[in-house]
């Protein structure tokens, strides 16, 4: 793995983490302790899942044009951008 995909792994992974917390604190007050925390995990899961199946539609649709996208930045960016926008959606 090269620098740029070290930080982007981080960087999703730290906003990830930040997901959750803000999830459990505020976006699922009224459950349980263990159903915040499934929900939350739940909650911040959700982009990684959606991160993958773009980047690897992106990944193929470049493969037909004959073009090869980088397949680990691009699912690491997208997963970083869909987990900050889950942080903003979590303190609505």
């Amino acid at each position: 793995m090269g620098q740029l995909d070290r930080f982007l792994a981080g960087l999703a992974l730290a906003i990830s983490a930040a997901v959750v917390g803000a999830a459990y604190l505020f976006r699922f007050e009224s459950y349980s302790a263990f159903d915040r925390l499934t929900w939350a995990l739940g909650f911040a899961l959700g982009p990684w899942i959606v991160a993958g199946a773009v980047a690897i539609l992106i990944y193929a649709a470049g493969r037909l044009l004959r073009f090869q996208p980088p397949l680990i930045e691009l699912f690491f960016a997208l997963a970083a951008g869909a987990s900050a926008i889950t942080l903003l959606q979590a303190f609505r």
